[in-house]
């Protein structure tokens, strides 16, 4: 696993087991067309250097109520966005200040026929923006056509997944 996958693999551990859950992560996946009842993301945004990075964890109703209820007590269905959207947010802050050991690697992938800038590694700064998500039965998940790179890492939660998905974009 690159470096770069290993640090959201860290950090979304990180994140759910703030919530109690305890997950495997699985080698990252070649897919771009991804499904999940919930879907929680959020972007981290370098408008310098035209890079946008978009975080995206997509849940099962039924894995996002089990975590819900292990936390909070009985289920509120209003409530499951809010949660899985703090999770992602989680995810999203704790890797912030650390991409930017990344720069040169993000940048050459996003931009692969611009020239890095001259005698700097750690150039990238990102502002991190605010959550969201989306409910909706088997929603689908579909990277945009101008991804210049992707991490999808499936997360085994007893016997169910939380697919994590990395999207690196020009702006």
């Amino acid at each position: 696993m690159s470096k770069l996958a290993s640090l959201f693999t860290e950090h979304t551990n990180t994140s759910l087991a703030q919530y109690m859950v305890s997950a495997t992560a699985e080698d990252p996946i070649a897919n771009n067309c991804l499904f999940g009842d919930i879907i929680a993301s959020i972007d981290l945004t370098d408008s310098q250097n035209n890079i946008i990075v978009s975080i995206s964890l997509l849940f099962t109703n039924d894995l996002a109520s089990r975590i819900y209820e292990a936390i909070f007590g009985e289920v509120s269905l209003d409530e499951l966005g809010e949660v899985t959207k703090e999770m992602v947010n989680i995810i999203g802050g704790n890797v912030k200040p650390e991409l930017t050991k990344f720069s040169t690697e993000i940048f050459s992938k996003v931009h692969p026929n611009k020239p890095l800038p001259e005698g700097q590694t750690e150039f990238l700064k990102f502002d991190l923006g605010l959550p969201n998500y989306l409910m909706k039965d088997a929603h689908e998940l579909k990277l945009p056509d101008k991804t210049a790179y992707e991490l999808v890492i499936p997360f085994v939660v007893e016997d169910e997944e939380i697919t994590l998905v990395v999207a690196f974009l020009p702006s």
